[in-house]
């Protein structure tokens, strides 16, 4: 069961592989931006 779940999502995973890890990237940074933020406020 679990390796045909697998099965299913490896071609959409590895097509937008890129695009999740910029995303993730991109919201990581933010929250960096954030943190630092909250940081120098307090």
């Amino acid at each position: 069961m679990e390796n045909s779940m697998n099965q299913v999502e490896n071609p959409y995973n590895s097509i937008n592989k890129k695009d999740i890890e910029a995303t993730n990237n991109k919201h990581r940074n933010r929250m960096d931006q954030i943190r630092q933020a909250r940081a120098d406020h307090f």
